[in-house]
């Protein structure tokens, strides 16, 4: 349990490949970047039904420099 013992759900993302990637945060469109070898731990706090969090691969895009 969170904090307040409101229900807390974790996902873990890593960007295992060897490009930067863009990490979207839905629905406050947050963006955050992970560098090859980088990580990020999402985490959610409150009720949000039966899936707290989805991943969606498909949206996944590559950005080259």
């Amino acid at each position: 349990m969170g904090s307040d013992d409101r229900p807390e759900a974790r996902l873990r993302v890593e960007n295992c490949g060897d490009e930067l990637i863009e990490l979207v945060v839905e629905p406050w469109a947050r963006d955050y970047w992970l560098k090859p070898g980088q990580g990020a731990l999402v985490t959610t706090v409150g009720i949000a039904g039966d899936a707290p969090m989805a991943r969606d691969d498909k949206a996944v895009r590559t950005v080259r420099g």
